[in-house]
């Protein structure tokens, strides 16, 4: 029979696995000190166009270069190159 106390701790056993699981994940959570590394991005992108314009659909791909200068900026330079 579930009374009181029992629902009480059923509410305590799953908020204390819950807070165990947070702890746990924590650490993974925070961000890492990435100012002044630099990285690459390379993307890629499909571009589907409607019938009123006069090219056809195509692929496009991009590259790109960057440095954090800090925790909140960054400078990135980008080359993008089509086939449509």
């Amino acid at each position: 029979m579930l009374t009181p106390r029992r629902i009480a701790s059923g509410h305590v056993a799953a908020l204390a696995l819950a807070g165990a699981i947070g702890m746990a994940l924590a650490p993974a959570s925070r961000a890492a000190d990435e100012e002044g590394m630099w990285y690459l991005n390379p993307q890629y992108g499909y571009t589907w166009l409607d019938d009123d314009r006069f090219v056809d659909d195509g692929n496009h791909f991009a590259f790109g270069i960057g440095k954090h200068l800090t925790e909140h900026m960054s400078v990135e330079l980008n080359g993008l190159w089509t086939d449509f």
